[in-house]
This record gives structure tokens, C-alpha cells and sequence, in this order.
């Protein structure tokens, strides 16, 4: 059985698969998901200065 993972950016609860691996935390998992990942990446690339 799969674990699932509550994202913190779209509040969703999703299977771990769809979370990146962090070693730097408790559960070894990013804390937001795979897409809203994907779009922070995506928007902070527009912004000036990348921030």
C-alpha cells in the first residue's frame, strides 16, 4: 500500500511517488508535489533576478 502526502502549496493529498526526494527532511520527501513544483520552477525562471 502506497503512503500519501498532503502537498503544502495546493493542499492536496497525494501518493509519495508524487513528491521529489529532500533528504533534508523528516519524511525524505519535498514538501509540495511534482506539479506545483514544476510550476514555482516554471514562474520563478519569469521573474527578474529568479525570486
Amino acid at each position: 500500500m502506497e503512503n500519501f502526502k498532503k502537498c503544502s502549496k495546493c493542499g492536496r493529498e497525494l501518493p509519495a511517488s508524487e513528491f521529489w526526494k529532500n533528504a533534508s527532511t523528516e519524511d525524505g520527501l519535498q514538501t509540495y508535489c511534482k506539479e506545483c513544483g514544476n510550476v514555482y520552477a516554471k514562474n520563478r525562471k519569469k521573474t527578474p533576478g529568479g525570486d
